[in-house]
């Protein structure tokens, strides 16, 4: 590593609503890197549940940590706006206050700002549990230009250079999350995504997150294809670039005719083609199976 780069100061920025069972283990993981950290944000989105008293705790210890409370509850955009906007040093990173760092995190993000050109580029994470034992999973971020779809955005997980920032907010005010808002504007601005293959961030799984909450619920599932369309269509009318304005209408053209082929069963559930053809493909397959092991039978 260059030594302007190892000289470098660095923010990690953590946003939170009732976090209070994981933001010390976030906190410990960020307050342990092999490369340290200048300053730790906490912008806390008015919790009810004894996260703050926590994250004031350990910050009386830790003059790095400060606390920021927003005094209503804003949602994710606008707790990551009032965290963006504090950061006042050369990089940044943000991490969910439910997750863990890499211990080698801010140590291996330098080294591969050596390599890219952009001013930013995005992690990939491990899965661990509610109790922090690794899933043996881990998912890579993508970026799909030919859909407009950023795979595995969740939480953001940017590492980048202040100056970034400037690219992508304030936030327009209708916005209702800001992780894909933020790779489809840099996109515009840069032309390039930059994805870091290494899983440096630790990404929690449990019961409570929203990605699990709406695994299951097919309602939710519909309501977050409709929330992609009004996203979809406010980039629609802040991009620049014909091009990618096509490509934008392709992928709500897309999602629309997911939409309507999702099949209304009892009591207004939907379901989509996918899960059919999975569940059939399922049960063929264990019909074929009962054949199989009678037709053994019936031999011996």
């Amino acid at each position: 590593m260059n030594r302007a780069l190892s000289d470098a100061d660095i923010s990690a920025v953590l946003f939170c609503f009732n976090e209070a069972r994981y933001i010390e283990k976030a906190i410990r993981s960020l307050q342990n890197q092999s490369v340290a950290v200048d300053e730790i944000i906490v912008v806390d989105d008015y919790s009810t549940d004894g996260t703050v008293d926590i994250v004031r705790k350990m910050a009386s210890v830790d003059k790095r940590i400060s606390c920021l409370n927003n005094a209503y509850e804003k949602g994710k955009v606008g707790a990551y706006q009032t965290g963006l906007e504090a950061v006042r040093t050369e990089f940044f990173f943000v991490m969910g206050a439910d997750d863990e760092a890499n211990p080698d995190l801010v140590n291996i993000s330098l080294k591969y700002f050596e390599n890219i050109k952009t001013p930013f580029f995005f992690h990939s994470a491990e899965l661990i549990d509610e109790n922090s034992s690794p899933l043996g999973r881990t998912f890579v971020s993508s970026f799909d230009l030919e859909t407009c779809f950023y795979y595995n955005k969740t939480g953001g997980l940017i590492f980048a250079r202040r100056e970034a920032i400037r690219n992508f907010i304030p936030f327009p005010e209708q916005l209702e999350f800001e992780d894909w808002y933020t790779v489809l504007t840099l996109y515009q601005h840069y032309g390039v995504i930059e994805t870091c293959s290494v899983p440096l961030v630790r990404y929690r799984i449990h019961s409570e997150s929203d990605s699990q909450a709406s695994r299951w619920n097919w309602h939710r599932r519909l309501g977050l294809l409709e929330r992609d369309l009004r996203f979809l269509r406010l980039m629609q009318q802040r991009v620049t670039n014909d091009s990618f304005k096509s490509k934008l209408q392709h992928s709500i053209l897309f999602r629309e005719r997911l939409i309507r082929g999702l099949p209304t069963l009892d009591k207004g559930v939907r379901i989509s083609m996918a899960l059919l053809k999975t569940y059939f493909s399922l049960a063929l397959s264990r019909f074929r199976t009962s054949m199989v092991d009678k037709r053994v039978r019936l031999e011996k």
